[in-house]
C-alpha cells in the first residue's frame, strides 16, 4: 500500500500539480514514513516549503535514528540533505545538509562529492582546500564520480589553481566508471593543456566519449576535424560528428553544419552519409571499450 502511494506521489509530479497536493502528500507521507523512507525526502521539502521549522527538527532526528539502526539506507539520508540546500525548498540550510552528509560520508563515498560541492557552494563552511580534501577521501574510497570532479575542478581552475597534470590523474582514475571523463581527456589532449597536442589521445578519448552518447564530444570532434589542431583538415568527417550533435539536439551542431556545407562537394556528402551511417551502426551496440574505439579512431587518421 505504501508503494503505492509512493506512485500516487510521483504521479503527481509527472503530472506537474505537485504543489497542489501538498497537504495531501504531507499527511500520507507522514503516515507511511515509517515504511516508504522516500518519504523522508518528501517531507523535508514540504516542511521547508511550509517554513515548518518544528516538524522539520523532529524529521531530521526520526532520520538521524533510523540511520543509525540501519531502518534507512545512507542514500536517503544523502537525498534530505541535498533537499535542505535546494533553494526550490525554501531557504537553504547549509549547515543542517552538511552535519547529514558527515554522518554518512565513512561508509557512502558519494557523500564526499556533496560535501565538496557543498563546501565550495558555502564557503562559509570550509575553504576550497576543505573541498579538495573531501573529494580526495571520496577517491580513496573508490568514487569514480569523486576522481571525475577533482579532475574537472583541476581542468577548470575556476575554484582551485588550474593544473592539467592532476586533471589528467583524477580523470584516468575516473575510468571506466565514469565514461563522461572520456570527454575531458579529449578535451585536455586536443587543447594542449598538457603541452603539445596529443591528436591520437584527443580522439580516443573523444571518440569512446560520443559513442557512449556524448553529444559535446561530437562537437569537440567536428571542431577537431574542421580546424586540423594536430590532425589534417577532413571536413567530410567534421560534417558527420556536426550532424550527430545536431541530431541529439546540439544547437552548436546546426551553426558547424551550416558553416561547413558550402564547403562539401557533391562527393564529400555522399562521403559524410556513409561516415554519418558506419557510426550510427556503432552507436547502437554495445559501448566501446578503449581498444577499439583506438581502432576505429586509427581509420580516421
Amino acid at each position: 500500500m505504501g508503494e503505492a502511494q509512493l506512485g500516487q506521489i510521483l504521479l503527481y509530479r509527472a503530472r506537474g500539480d505537485y504543489a497542489q497536493h501538498l497537504p495531501e502528500i504531507r499527511r500520507t507521507c507522514e503516515a507511511w514514513l515509517s515504511q516508504v523512507s522516500e518519504c523522508y525526502a518528501e517531507l523535508a521539502a514540504i516542511y521547508q516549503k511550509q517554513g515548518d521549522g518544528a516538524a522539520r527538527t523532529a524529521l531530521l532526528e526520526r532520520l538521524q535514528a533510523a540511520y543509525q539502526s540501519a531502518a534507512v539506507p545512507p542514500d536517503r539520508v544523502l537525498a534530505v540533505g541535498k533537499v535542505l540546500v535546494d533553494p526550490v525548498n525554501g531557504e537553504p540550510d547549509p549547515q543542517a545538509a552538511k552535519a547529514l552528509f558527515e554522518s554518512i560520508a565513512p561508509v557512502y563515498a558519494d557523500a564526499w562529492i556533496s560535501l565538496a560541492e557543498l563546501t565550495l557552494g558555502y564557503p562559509d563552511l570550509g575553504t576550497a582546500a576543505d573541498a579538495i580534501g573531501y573529494l580526495e577521501q571520496g577517491v580513496t574510497a573508490g568514487s569514480s564520480q569523486a576522481a571525475l570532479t577533482l579532475g574537472q575542478l583541476y581542468m577548470k581552475g575556476r575554484e582551485i589553481p588550474g593544473d592539467p597534470q592532476a586533471a589528467e590523474k583524477y580523470l584516468l582514475q575516473a575510468l571506466p566508471g565514469e565514461p563522461k571523463a572520456h570527454f575531458f581527456l579529449g578535451k585536455l589532449y586536443g587543447e594542449g593543456q598538457l603541452g603539445d597536442i596529443d591528436p591520437d589521445k584527443a580522439l580516443e578519448h573523444l571518440l569512446i566519449a560520443a559513442r557512449n552518447g556524448n553529444a559535446s564530444a561530437d562537437v569537440a570532434l567536428a571542431q577537431l576535424f574542421g580546424a586540423g589542431k594536430g590532425v589534417r583538415v577532413n571536413r567530410v568527417y567534421a560534417y558527420s560528428f556536426a550532424s550527430l550533435a545536431m541530431s541529439q539536439g546540439l544547437p552548436q551542431g546546426q551553426l558547424l553544419m551550416e558553416r561547413l556545407a558550402p564547403q562539401l562537394t557533391p562527393e564529400d556528402r555522399r562521403q559524410a552519409e556513409a561516415l554519418l551511417l558506419r557510426e550510427q551502426q556503432a552507436r547502437s551496440g554495445e559501448q566501446l571499450s578503449a581498444q577499439n574505439s583506438t581502432q576505429s579512431m586509427q581509420e580516421m587518421l
